[in-house]
């Protein structure tokens, strides 16, 4: 019988990963970027702009995912999904959460961009 390690803290996204790994459900993690338009910016600025159009991508998400796909924040300008879905239906989800990030952000400051992998190809 194995030990339970209690004392290691765990996400609900990482509980979630594990039993989802286990199951015979197709399961995604999707890494979703967001990239100012401006190129020439001084880094302040594009951390302001990275931050507002983060919080209104996560509105975004929230609108466009079910309660039980899981998402957490990679980096100032990245949120990876946890979702259990088939593939041929990421692209029509993401094109719900892009147009909802569009309609929130009036001034089109960034855009954005994902890629996806199952993550029992990812567990190999």
């Amino acid at each position: 019988m194995k030990k339970l390690l209690l004392n290691v803290p765990m996400t609900n996204c990482q509980l979630e990963a594990r039993r989802l790994k286990r199951s015979n459900e197709d399961v995604y993690v999707i890494d979703v970027q967001l990239t100012p338009h401006n190129k020439g910016l001084d880094e302040d600025l594009v951390d302001r702009i990275l931050e507002s159009t983060m919080s209104l991508l996560r509105n975004a998400l929230l609108a466009g995912l079910r309660s039980e796909d899981c998402i957490s924040v990679a980096g100032k300008d990245h949120y990876l999904i946890l979702i259990e879905a088939s593939e041929m239906y990421i692209p029509k989800i993401m094109e719900r959460i892009t147009k909802k990030l569009y309609e929130l952000d009036k001034y089109h400051r960034a855009d954005i961009s994902y890629v996806y992998e199952d993550i029992k190809k990812m567990s190999k």
